[in-house]
């Protein structure tokens, strides 16, 4: 596992272990999950996946005016796994694929 700020970035064996080892405050229905127009998989190159996920909360909260990164987890082209928005709290982000989760939890792949 790695960190930058509160990004972590897992292989997919980390990842099992951290999710056995986290609870939900919430209770989640749906798992949604999107794909961006913005990161690219051409913008991926093995080693920025702290760089992007930077770039994308960025864009969400400057450009897009959102109080937080809109995902909760970011999966890359290499199976890394990053965590992005607190999975605990209420995403403030979006609504939502039928309010199921009030909002969803939300991932993104790149």
């Amino acid at each position: 596992m790695k960190q930058d700020g509160k990004f972590l970035l897992f292989d997919v064996t980390e990842f099992a272990s951290w999710l056995d080892q986290i609870s939900f405050s919430r209770v989640i229905h749906l798992l949604q999950v999107h794909h961006t127009y913005s990161p690219s998989y051409d913008d991926f190159h093995q080693t920025n996946h702290f760089p992007l996920l930077h770039a994308m909360e960025r864009y969400h909260k400057v450009e897009r005016g959102f109080l937080e990164i809109a995902q909760n987890l970011t999966t890359f082209p290499d199976r890394l796994i990053a965590t992005g928005a607190s999975a605990s709290e209420q995403d403030r982000s979006g609504l939502g694929i039928g309010r199921w989760n009030a909002p969803p939890f939300q991932a993104r792949e790149r």
